[in-house]
């Protein structure tokens, strides 16, 4: 038994040493690699402007800015049907 927990703590020694090197090697890579995450994210990184023209249509169908930026969040990406 005193064989396994040498093993042992070698493991978690090696594991902590990887983690922290993961950690420090991919610092500013998210998790988004699927296409409609990354059309996302792209969709987030640029600001959305919506006019006071269309403020008074959002109101009257119930929609403010931030049901909008929810509705893109939680939205699906058809590509099917996208222009190529």
């Amino acid at each position: 038994m005193e064989n396994f927990f040498k093993r042992l703590k070698y493991y978690g020694i090696g594991f902590g040493i990887s983690l922290i090197f993961v950690t420090f090697a991919f610092k500013n890579r998210g998790c988004a690699w699927y296409p409609e995450n990354r059309v996302k994210n792209i969709i987030f990184q640029r600001i959305l402007v919506v006019s006071d023209s269309e403020l008074p249509k959002m109101k009257a169908l119930g929609l403010t800015k931030k049901t909008l930026v929810t509705a893109i969040d939680e939205g699906d990406i058809d590509f099917g049907a996208s222009k190529k």
